[in-house]
């Protein structure tokens, strides 16, 4: 989209397993989909009445906060105001702001994913890093190939059975995985003030100080 500028992706963003558990989708309707020539990449987004897909848009750590209040303003617009409400693209943008309170929204549930590509850990509160206001250590590392390739998660999807769990006060990052035993690392984690933490149930934005 041109204004505001936000880029969205569309489709199961190489995730079946979790767009099928999003979407209420059986293994038979999956079956049924791949029976009527649904492929990864094509354009057919409805089957059967039904959606194949989910339009995300992501956050990560050179998102700002007007990445963020850009994405609302567009959530807002588009799928609150009524439409004799709705202004042009080109007005919103030099319009003032609405002074009526906005709606309130929640996060519902917060996953931290210290290792990119791998499985994410569920908090209920996380800091935030001071100077780029990101949570604190999202992705901060990776595994690494024989040949010193970051691995990702489109080439190995069994990345996602990998379960770190980040503790801070101790310097430790736990990993686990499904018939491994468990690897403990000790990390010389930087001291950091941290201002803000995003915690679930926040009103209006996604953290709450």
């Amino acid at each position: 989209l041109p204004r505001p500028p936000i880029q969205l992706r569309t489709g199961c963003c190489c995730n079946p397993g979790g767009c099928q558990a999003l979407l209420g989708l059986s293994e038979a309707d999956v079956l049924d989909a791949v029976r009527a020539g649904k492929q990864c990449g094509d354009e057919r987004d409805v089957l059967g009445g039904r959606p194949t897909g989910v339009v995300r848009a992501s956050l990560g750590k050179d998102s700002s906060w007007e990445d963020v209040d850009a994405l609302l303003s567009f959530l807002h617009e588009t799928f609150v105001l009524r439409p004799a409400e709705r202004t042009s693209s080109a007005d919103a943008a030099d319009a003032e702001a609405d002074p009526r309170p906005a709606a309130p929204c929640r996060v519902l549930e917060l996953f931290v994913h210290p290792l990119k590509s791998c499985g994410g850990m569920r908090v209920r509160r996380w800091p935030l890093d001071p100077l780029s206001g990101r949570l604190l250590y999202d992705r901060e590392w990776g595994l690494a190939g024989p040949s010193g390739t970051l691995l990702r998660s489109t080439a190995h999807p069994r990345l996602a059975l990998l379960r770190p769990e980040l503790d801070l006060a101790a310097g430790l990052l736990t990993v686990s995985a499904p018939g491994l035993a468990t690897l403990t690392l000790s990390l010389p984690l930087e001291e950091k003030q941290v201002h803000s933490r995003v915690a679930p149930r926040a009103a209006r934005s996604p953290s709450s100080s």
